[in-house]
């Protein structure tokens, strides 16, 4: 028989090895599998057709699967991170499919990943969940032990001041009560009903924008009460109330980083709150970042739909907020090639769409657009200095909002220090 060469790696194999081990349904809904035969537990909760991939030899696509991944386990509750913090084996963590992706690339390579075939393009993405992306975090090295950064060049510089200066207006919108930051959808409004977590933000930064000299210790530590109650208290939180808590935690961090408005310097912030912050990270990572429909290029609900983008865009506010954090006082940052296979934001036009039907129209213009190959994050990283873009990138970049712009005018600058 002719062996079958690997173009990565150059090894020869006898046969070709299937490499998911996820059950067809948890694949095709993102969501981590615990691999039980002959019904995993999700397709037996919800009464589903649980099927495996077939291989002609089992036990060789086990030892072969060379996938350098971290299987989540959603049964047991997530370990504090400070349990670690002194193990020294925690000092490298897994390489990511992004970063060999980006460290393979070439202009040829990238062509034909992302203009080629549907099949090589999801060869390339779909077996790869979110929750493989992003790393657990107990896996990862302590930030606080890395060594700092003495200096940083000037395009990362200028990238986290037009950062901070945009993540600053965050808690004044809100309290203006004009426009939402665009981490929140403009179906959340105070008129309506709001999540706890939600509401009490909203309060809270109405407080802090209002506040006097002589208050805003009180108002300071209103927050930090709250960002604790939140921390102690995500695991327990349903789908529904997890997301308010994680666009919450963003903007408490925002006010924490500058608890006076006149403030022109970033206030340094303890460690462990961070720590704090990538644990709620990963858990809402764990819940789902991908619906099954837009797995199968297939129009979600409109619901849906907000809910898993006010995710993403919150967990990437999360990571654009500490690694604007990290350059400003020249320290480790959340690699943001975790991110690589989420994703990139939504248009700004199903974004701020102003009803269902309106939303469903131009969903399915987007559908027909991107003919199931939608923009990922990983190739902000390969794109390329000059005036020009890629026809994917220039295609995204026409339809993003203010948020999206934010990714796209920093790319080349996070690769300096992730």
């Amino acid at each position: 028989m002719e062996k079958i060469r690997c173009s990565q790696c150059d090894k020869s194999f006898s046969q070709i090895v299937i490499r998911q081990k996820s059950c067809q349904k948890c694949s095709d809904s993102k969501t981590k599998c615990d691999l039980r035969r002959p019904i995993c537990s999700r397709c037996s909760l919800r009464s589903l057709t649980c099927q495996y991939p077939r291989s002609d030899d089992t036990s060789s696509n086990s030892n072969s699967d060379s996938r350098e991944v971290v299987f989540f386990d959603t049964s047991t509750k997530a370990t504090p991170l400070d349990q670690f913090l002194d193990n020294p084996s925690l000092s490298a963590s897994p390489r990511t499919l992004t970063q060999r992706a980006i460290d393979n690339h070439t202009s040829n390579t990238l062509f034909d990943i992302v203009h080629g075939t549907i099949g090589d393009f999801e060869d390339f993405c779909t077996p790869w969940t979110i929750g493989h992306s992003i790393p657990d975090p107990i896996f990862q090295p302590d930030l606080s032990l890395m060594p700092s950064i003495t200096t940083r060049p000037v395009l990362a510089t200028h990238s986290m001041q037009t950062l901070f200066r945009c993540l600053r207006t965050w808690p004044r919108m809100i309290a203006k009560g004009i426009l939402s930051p665009p981490i929140i959808h403009d179906t959340v409004t105070p008129e309506r009903l709001m999540p706890t977590a939600l509401a009490r933000c909203y309060t809270l930064t109405k407080m802090w924008d209002g506040q006097s000299p002589g208050t805003s210790f009180m108002v300071l530590e209103a927050v930090k009460n709250e960002i604790q109650t939140l921390v102690d208290t995500y695991q327990a939180l349903t789908e529904d109330n997890l997301i308010p808590a994680l666009q919450a935690l963003v903007i408490y961090t925002i006010i924490l980083l500058f608890p006076s408005k006149s403030q022109r310097s970033v206030t340094l912030l303890p460690e462990s709150l961070f720590r704090d912050l990538r644990n709620v990270v990963y858990h809402s990572v764990t819940t789902g970042l991908i619906l099954p429909e837009e797995s199968t290029h297939e129009r979600p609900t409109w619901s849906s739909w907000i809910h898993v983008s006010s995710k993403r865009r919150a967990i990437f506010a999360l990571y654009l907020i500490h690694w604007s954090y990290s350059v400003y006082h020249c320290l480790p940052s959340y690699d943001c090639k975790d991110l690589g296979m989420m994703p990139a934001p939504a248009a700004g036009y199903l974004w701020h769409a102003r009803n269902q039907e309106e939303w469903e129209k131009l969903y399915l213009k987007w559908l027909v657009m991107w003919d199931g190959k939608e923009y990922m994050q990983w190739e902000y990283f390969t794109i390329q200095s000059g005036v020009g873009l890629d026809g994917r990138a220039q295609l995204w970049l026409e339809d993003a909002d203010e948020f999206g712009i934010m990714f796209m005018s920093i790319g080349k600058a996070i690769s300096w220090i992730s």
